[in-house]
């Protein structure tokens, strides 16, 4: 009978010694990092970025940019910030790239178990912001013009003090985007302050843009997908807005403004598109589109709206 028992234990035993010990399993898989390059950015703006990075075990830890003059020097970091969806962002003050023609940037991630991954180095060169003429009374100066700083006619101080980032525009009294009336120092437009929530407002956010080109031989209007990313700070960037840019600003309140230099995007055209925004309740952007610009001597003006919802 005792000896019936032991092999019942045995049998039992070699049982549980061939059913595989559970492992540990990866919660989100290896990370992944989804980052689109930026190539160039304007001389005197801030430089944000964005990635969306999801997996690692046990979830994201941090998320950092990573940028220097060059490769193969030592690189100062930037935490990148979630906005939500798997959404990080990162912003390089404009004021750490005075005078910088290019610079080198990669993004790193760490999961909440030390697992690091990267990605590849990406370079942005910096272009001068050219100065579209401006139409006044229906005329135009007729071509580019580039005036030194300091030199600018009225409306060439106008668009290089957006450009700039908005601190020019103040300084001449000039800067009346949107009804909020004023800016501080924010990126392409609206500043802090003005006594908006901007935790309440940070997030993403998705629509579309409607933009129109109003010249002597007729009006052509094209629609196109639009995003936004606000962070829990006020700034406000869109990389979808005008294809190819990165634009970059700050809440003033609920307001906005970003500015995008349209020269060279199409044959013979020079111009600034300024989209001036409201973000309503947390929930909803809307805006509306204004501008000039000249082709091949031709004055015309931009025109249009965007609308986005908070996704």
């Amino acid at each position: 009978m005792k000896q019936g028992w032991m092999q019942v234990v045995a049998v039992a035993l070699t049982a549980m010694l061939a059913v595989p010990m559970p492992v540990h399993a990866e919660k989100g898989g290896p990370i992944k990092i989804n980052h689109t390059p930026v190539t160039w950015a304007v001389k005197g703006q801030s430089l944000t970025l964005k990635a969306r990075v999801s997996g690692g075990v046990g979830g994201i830890e941090s998320v950092t940019l990573y940028y220097a003059l060059f490769r193969d020097a030592a690189p100062f970091r930037v935490v990148m910030v979630s906005s939500g969806m798997d959404t990080y962002v990162g912003t390089i003050e404009s004021g750490l790239l005075s005078g910088v023609e290019h610079v080198s940037y990669y993004i790193e991630a760490q999961d909440k178990e030390g697992t690091i991954e990267e990605t590849p180095w990406y370079d942005v060169k910096f272009k001068n912001p050219d100065v579209a003429p401006a139409a006044r009374g229906g005329s135009s100066t007729g071509g580019k013009t580039a005036a030194p700083p300091g030199q600018e006619d009225g409306s060439s101080a106008l668009t290089i003090g957006l450009i700039a980032g908005g601190a020019a525009a103040i300084a001449a009294g000039a800067y009346f985007l949107s009804d909020s009336g004023g800016s501080d120092d924010g990126d392409g437009g609206g500043g802090g302050g003005g006594g908006g929530n901007t935790v309440t407002n940070a997030g993403n956010y998705a629509g579309n843009s409607t933009l129109c080109r109003s010249a002597a031989g007729g009006t052509q209007c094209e629609t196109t997908s639009a995003t936004f990313v606000i962070d829990s700070s006020g700034k406000i960037f869109s990389d979808t807005l005008s294809p190819g840019r990165s634009l970059t600003g700050t809440l003033s309140g609920n307001d906005f403004s970003l500015v995008a230099d349209v020269t060279g995007s199409q044959e013979g055209l020079t111009g600034t598109v300024v989209y001036s925004g409201t973000v309503i309740n947390g929930s909803r952007i809307i805006g509306t589109i204004t501008g000039n610009y000249d082709q091949f001597g031709v004055p015309g003006t931009f025109s249009g709206t965007f609308s986005a919802t908070r996704q």
